[in-house]
């Protein structure tokens, strides 16, 4: 199969706030928000430049239990985690 003529689902979800809530929807501490690419070979980047996040903003982002960086690819049926930095002493 060609990835790059296919089309890609993902998942994200964005913690601690990091994306403010869709509109009309209460605020939570998690929001989810399914996106859909038209074709393959999305890059993490693409996904957050997507949803309005920044590159300042976002400390770790995680794929099935392991950290990714904004270069990798994302598969069709992703779940992207995204976190802030988190701080502390």
């Amino acid at each position: 199969m060609d990835l790059e003529s296919s089309q890609v689902k993902l998942a994200i979800v964005a913690h601690s706030g990091l994306l403010a809530p869709s509109a009309g929807a209460r605020p939570h501490a998690t929001e989810r928000r399914e996106l859909e690419f038209a074709s393959g070979g999305v890059t993490v980047a693409e996904v957050l430049q997507t949803v309005g996040l920044d590159g300042g903003t976002v400390g770790i982002m995680i794929v099935r239990g392991r950290p990714v960086t904004r270069k990798d690819t994302l598969a069709d049926g992703t779940q992207l985690d995204l976190y802030p930095f988190f701080g502390g002493g």
